[in-house]
C-alpha cells in the first residue's frame, strides 16, 4: 500500500515491537486482522509488526465499500 495505490478500505493500524501475528489474532482462521513486518528506521533497522483491522465506516461517518466476493 502507498499513496499511489489510491483508497483501500477504512481501517485502524497499530504498530508493536516485532511479535508473532498470532499474538494479536492475525493469521488465524476467520480473523479480520492483517499483520505485516515493518522496518521502523533504516538507520537502526528496528523492526516492528504492523496490524491492520478493517472498520465499517470512514472517519467522516460514510459507509465503507461492500466486498463483492
Amino acid at each position: 500500500m502507498s499513496d499511489h495505490d489510491g483508497h483501500w478500505h477504512p481501517h485502524l493500524m497499530f504498530f508493536a515491537p516485532l511479535t508473532e501475528p498470532e499474538a494479536w489474532g492475525a493469521a488465524l482462521p476467520g480473523s479480520p486482522i492483517i499483520a505485516f513486518p515493518v522496518i521502523a528506521s533504516k538507520d537502526t533497522q528496528e523492526r516492528l509488526t504492523g496490524f491492520l483491522i478493517r472498520v465499517v465506516k470512514w472517519s467522516d461517518g460514510t459507509a465503507a465499500p461492500v466486498d463483492e466476493h
